[in-house]
Order: structure tokens, then C-alpha cells, then sequence
């Protein structure tokens, strides 16, 4: 009972049937070595127990009181799992002492209920799920430093990546993230339910290693420094809005669907061959985007009504390269100017079937063609120009 400290193993040979832990209210207690056991008691009060070594539990810890905060800085395994039930309180994997492995279902019995915190500044894999639907801890909080690796899906109101910390999701998440200078990195086939964040004190990163959906707003709040997508024949897809300083496509026949508006700071540039971005919302990319010299493809479809793009759309010097197309029911206005001269073109410009197309400045394009529907030229069009049963207009001068 009170606090204590334990430096020696506890159960190390044969496994005690049952270990109680009676701290006095908000006292702690340590096993400074292995710790093995059956069974675990928790006391009534608030207060800390810290597991420094291997850790091996058989039955389920239950917390027993708000404000208790169980500590595993060794590989753990607790083979019946562990339970916030309806307590506020938290665990914390410190991986200090090198990587470390934690196997246990986190679960809690109340919604938006524990805390899980990960620091260290090493590398702590959870290999079992955090959390359940309907039943989501408050937060997940990765800092200090640390790579966290979530090998199952993961259920918080909030997730946190602080600066110079990282996360990998192995499977799905569910909660809004905030990137507070941390990096978190999806994996391929993974979708996320809720929002990423950039941080009050600094932008993050966001990778997404394959496939992904993400279902809200990106970068809303604080915009994100970097997001790295459209890996190698995947898709992604961000069904909110996405802000963010630079953009980075990853391989070939990677996609990118934003049905969002988009707001990029630096250059979007294409680097390999059938790489697709689709805008289906209004997008300003401040830097453009530069197909250079590869065979890719910009679609802005205007299905949800009129949008604008704004940003010019250029491709490598001395090259003819880069489809861009225009799709929809509606109107959608290109700002920028299209290409830079005859030796440095776009290879295609396209607008499709009953679409309306304006450009607001020059276009350099081997071929421009003109379906059913209207396109406004309010610069000089440089190329070989196709009407099918449309409008062309142009501009005065």
C-alpha cells in the first residue's frame, strides 16, 4: 500500500496468481524490473504505477478510479486486454529504453473516455486495436521525439503528432488529427475518418503510401507543410478541402481525386508517366503545375457546379507533353496561362462533350479540341484548334 518501489523482478520464473497495487490518492508506484502475473488490482485512487521492464499480465486491467496512469516502458503483453470502463484516466508507452512492443486491445466502455500517450523517443509498435467504434478514447498523443506504429485501427476524438514525432497507420483511423510538426503516414488500402490538421506552432506532414481515402478537410484550420501522395498506381482520394505548402506526387499511374477546394503554395509537378490529378472543386495552386515532360494528365470537371483553377499549367522546356481536361455539366474557369511558347506546349487540351471552358490567358497546346459546349479564349491560342458542334469566343484584341 502508498507508494513503492519494487527494483527487482516480480514473478520472472512463475507468474504470480494476483499482484494488488494499493496507492494512496495521486502516489505512485514502480516495478523497476520484469513483471509477471495473472491478475492485477488497482486501488481506488488516483495516482501512477510505472512497469519499467517486460511486462506479462493474463487477465484484463481494469482501471479502477479517474486520474490513474498506468506506465509500460518495456514490451508488454496483456493478454486479456486493458480497460479505461468508465474512468478518465491514461496509459503511457515510453520507449526510453529502446523499441518496444505493446500487445493488448486498448478498449474503453464510455465514448470520447482515456488517454494514450506515446513518448520516449524511440520506436513503441501497438500491436492491437485502439479503441472501437462508438467507444473512441479521448486522445492519442504521439511526442518527445518517438515513432509510434498502429498495426490495427485506431478510434480517438483526437490524435496528436507533435513536432519531430511520427505515427504509421497500419489500418483504419478514425478521429480528427492534428500535425503539430509531426508526420503521419498511412498505409496503403487504409482510410481515415475525420480531419487532418497542420498544428498551432507548426505545419506537419501527411504520406500516403498507397490507396486512401480521407473523409474531411485537410489543412483547414493550419495548413499542412507537406503532403506526399498518388503512389505508384494508387488512387487517393480527399473528400474535404486541402491545404497545404507543397505537394509531392509519388510514381506512375499514381491518382489523385480532390473533391475539395484545394489550395497549394509551391509547384506541383508531375515526375512520372500516366499520373492523374482531378479537381472537382475550385483549386488555386500558387506555384502551378508543371507537367514536365511527362505524359500526365490535369482534369478539372465541374459536375458540382462552376469552379475556377487558378495557377498556370506548364510543362518542361523544349517538350510537348500533359493532357489537360475539362469535364462536367458547368463552367470551369482557367486563370493561368496554359503552356509557355510552341517548344515548350501541352500536347492536349480538351473540352469534353457539353462542358464550358473559359481561359483567362494564353494557351500553348499541340491540339486544342471543343466538344457540344462553349470555350472563351481571352488570350492568344497557340496550335491546332478542333470544333465538333460547340461555341469558341474569343476575346476583343
Amino acid at each position: 500500500e502508498g507508494s513503492s518501489n519494487i527494483s527487482n523482478d516480480v514473478g520472472a520464473s512463475n507468474a504470480f496468481d494476483s499482484v494488488s497495487v494499493i496507492n494512496t490518492a495521486n502516489s505512485s508506484s514502480t516495478f523497476g524490473a520484469k513483471f509477471n502475473s495473472k491478475a492485477i488490482t488497482l486501488g481506488a485512487n488516483a495516482g501512477g504505477v510505472t512497469f519499467a521492464g517486460a511486462t506479462n499480465i493474463n487477465d484484463e486491467v481494469t482501471y479502477t478510479a479517474s486520474g490513474q496512469t498506468l506506465t509500460f516502458g518495456g514490451n508488454t503483453t496483456l493478454t486479456n486486454n486493458i480497460s479505461f470502463g468508465t474512468y478518465a484516466s491514461a496509459i503511457v508507452l515510453d520507449s526510453t529504453a529502446g523499441d518496444r512492443t505493446f500487445n493488448a486491445v486498448i478498449n474503453t466502455t464510455t465514448d470520447n473516455n482515456g488517454a494514450l500517450t506515446i513518448q520516449g523517443g524511440n520506436k513503441f509498435t501497438v500491436s492491437n486495436q485502439v479503441g472501437s467504434s462508438g467507444n473512441s478514447l479521448s486522445a492519442v498523443t504521439v511526442t518527445g521525439s518517438s515513432n509510434a506504429v498502429f498495426a490495427s485501427e485506431v478510434y480517438a476524438t483526437d490524435v496528436t503528432i507533435n513536432s519531430g514525432s511520427s505515427a504509421s497507420f497500419a489500418a483504419a483511423l478514425t478521429g480528427n488529427s492534428v500535425l503539430d510538426g509531426g508526420t503521419a503516414t498511412i498505409a496503403n488500402g487504409v482510410d481515415v475518418t475525420g480531419s487532418i490538421d497542420g498544428g498551432v506552432n507548426a505545419g506537419g506532414s501527411l504520406v500516403l503510401s498507397g490507396t486512401t481515402s480521407i473523409s474531411s478537410n485537410v489543412g483547414a484550420t493550419h495548413r499542412l507543410t507537406s503532403i506526399s501522395a498518388a503512389a505508384a498506381n494508387a488512387t487517393d482520394t480527399f473528400g474535404g478541402t486541402v491545404t497545404t505548402s507543397t505537394l509531392t506526387l509519388g510514381g506512375a499511374s499514381g491518382k489523385i481525386i480532390f473533391n475539395g477546394e484545394v489550395d497549394v503554395t509551391n509547384a506541383v509537378t508531375f515526375n512520372a508517366t500516366s499520373q492523374n490529378l482531378t479537381f472537382n472543386d475550385n483549386a488555386t495552386l500558387t506555384g502551378g503545375a508543371n507537367f514536365n515532360g511527362k505524359g500526365a494528365t490535369i482534369v478539372l470537371d465541374s459536375t458540382a457546379g462552376d469552379k475556377t483553377f487558378t495557377g498556370a499549367i506548364n510543362t518542361a522546356a523544349n517538350s510537348t507533353s500533359g493532357t489537360l481536361t475539362i469535364q462536367g455539366d458547368n463552367t470551369f474557369t482557367v486563370d493561368g496561362q496554359i503552356g509557355t511558347s510552341a517548344s515548350q506546349q501541352l500536347s492536349l487540351v480538351t473540352v469534353s462533350g457539353s462542358s464550358n471552358a473559359s481561359f483567362g490567358a494564353d494557351i500553348y497546346a499541340q491540339t486544342i479540341n471543343v466538344g457540344s459546349g462553349i470555350a472563351t479564349f481571352n488570350g492568344n491560342v497557340t496550335g491546332a484548334l478542333n470544333l465538333s458542334s460547340g461555341t469558341i469566343n474569343t476575346a476583343n484584341g
